[in-house]
């Protein structure tokens, strides 16, 4: 190389899960920045119904303590599902140990344990979703959809790996 060409690529030089994790920061800034334009007035809007809809106490006035009081109490709604969590993942993960072996799951290079990675991440949206959301959510079917969407990352991570002999 004489320094006028670029270096070639070889492979995939940026791995997708790190793209995906890169994606969600990205859009918690956003969030963020979202979450200081909207100003004092709609916010305090968007938190009351909230605490109407879900029978908190009322949210402060200070943005960044809003910001603690919202994590603080949709966590709380989530606590109680942290045991049912843990036993989905670990469920996920012996289940997809019996059977250690990459299988193609389409015509596009698919494998289990890419389906895995996207499920992960699919799940780690909706715990921020349902901790975000501006409206009281249905945690019936938040406990249904999160610890399928956990067990079956889990299982097709675990069952993804290829066998080592």
């Amino acid at each position: 190389m004489n320094g006028s060409q670029l270096p070639r690529q070889t492979g995939n030089d940026v791995d997708p899960f790190v793209a995906a994790l890169a994606f969600l920061a990205i859009a918690l800034g956003c969030l963020g920045f979202w979450w200081w334009s909207i100003g004092d007035v709609a916010r305090m809007a968007w938190l009351t119904r909230i605490e109407r809809g879900s029978g908190y106490d009322p949210p402060p006035r200070d943005m960044m303590a809003q910001v603690e009081w919202l994590m603080t109490n949709r966590m709380n709604d989530l606590t109680n599902m942290f045991p049912l969590f843990i036993l989905v993942a670990t469920a996920g993960i012996i289940q997809g140990n019996a059977r250690w072996q990459a299988q193609v799951l389409s015509g596009f290079g698919l494998r289990r344990q890419h389906t895995g990675r996207v499920l992960l991440l699919l799940f780690l949206g909706l715990v921020l979703l349902s901790v975000t959301a501006p409206v009281p959510l249905p945690y019936a079917a938040v406990g249904m959809v999160l610890p399928l969407t956990l067990f079956g990352a889990m299982y097709n991570i675990s069952r993804g790996r290829r066998r080592v002999h």
